[in-house]
């Protein structure tokens, strides 16, 4: 696992989130400090008290004091969103003022203060036939849900902070996350289709989707990417894709049947559907020392049993 740079102090925004608690899980005791914000002020952590590890609430509207308590962070790993895509077309307002209200707010604390931010957002932002789109591609940019156009709107924001107030920033467009964490979410389209085969439910496909194949990025490898970020200090104003690997819904399907042989899968009707079939390009964090290490056939088999565990 690439390591963080020593005596390092890092706020993870969103930290009780899927994502959030498996960077918490990963970077606890790697020689650096955690300053943890959730909605709650209580963040997933390991169990034993950590004098490396400070939990702080995460209303947006009242962040300006963060710095001044929690003390000046060295960098900024902002997590923090609403990231259903399914439902942001029924929310659309609501996550514009949650999802790039705190983006800006962050961006604001940062330039204000000189420290760097890192950003994540959603290969989802593409909408191309291509077999390896790359950072650079924009006539491959079509947002497929208002919850892609709102980070494709929150990109273009950092990079106009960054030009006219000096941001330092970096921004990962990850593909659809899968794998266990301490903390999981049920909403993306592994983990959903894993829960329905679980509980022996209809396992529902978007009836254009079957076929189509999109990057897919491991939590471990998500992981790993902020760390090289930040173990590289590379806050260089650029967007850097993450993916594991490019898979079809029918590769998705498989993996499940591995150890639930039983699927009713049914083809349903979304706004969302599209003719869209891509994989994405990562030689630009690879360059960095990324190197994905996930694979989805075990890790859908350790998604299932995480599932029947909590069960």
């Amino acid at each position: 696992m690439t390591a963080v740079p020593a005596v390092k102090t890092i706020l993870i925004t969103g930290a009780s989130g899927y994502v959030g608690a498996a960077l918490t899980q990963a970077l606890a005791g790697a020689e650096c400090r955690l300053v943890l914000a959730s909605r709650s002020g209580k963040a997933w952590q390991p169990h034993e008290a950590r004098a490396d590890i400070r939990q702080i609430r995460s209303d947006f509207h009242g962040s300006g004091a963060w710095f001044s308590a929690a003390g000046v962070p060295d960098a900024v790993v902002h997590l923090a969103a609403n990231t259903d895509a399914t439902h942001s077309f029924a929310c659309r307002e609501e996550l514009e003022q949650c999802n790039f209200g705190y983006t800006r707010c962050m961006a604001d604390l940062c330039v204000k203060a000189g420290v760097p931010l890192l950003h994540l957002s959603s290969t989802s932002v593409y909408g191309s036939c291509k077999t390896e789109v790359r950072e650079e591609d924009e006539a491959e940019i079509h947002p497929q849900s208002p919850y892609a156009e709102c980070k494709r709107g929150e990109e273009l924001f950092l990079a106009r902070r960054a030009e006219r107030d000096g941001l330092r920033f970096a921004v990962l467009r990850l593909g659809t996350i899968f794998g266990v964490s301490p903390v999981m979410r049920y909403h993306t389209a592994v983990h959903k289709f894993c829960q329905q085969a679980v509980r022996g439910e209809p396992v529902t496909i978007w009836s254009s989707a079957m076929h189509q194949r999109r990057p897919y990025a491991y939590i471990g490898d998500a992981v790993r990417a902020i760390r090289v970020i930040l173990a590289q200090d590379a806050f260089d104003g650029r967007i850097y894709n993450v993916a594991t690997a490019t898979h079809s819904v029918d590769d998705v399907l498989g993996a499940i049947r591995r150890v639930v042989p039983m699927l009713d899968v049914r083809l349903v009707d979304h706004l969302i559907m599209n003719d869209y079939s891509f994989g994405v390009n990562c030689d630009r964090i690879r360059e960095l020392g990324y190197r994905p290490e996930g694979d989805l056939t075990s890790e859908v088999a350790g998604i299932v049993a995480d599932i029947r565990r909590r069960s």
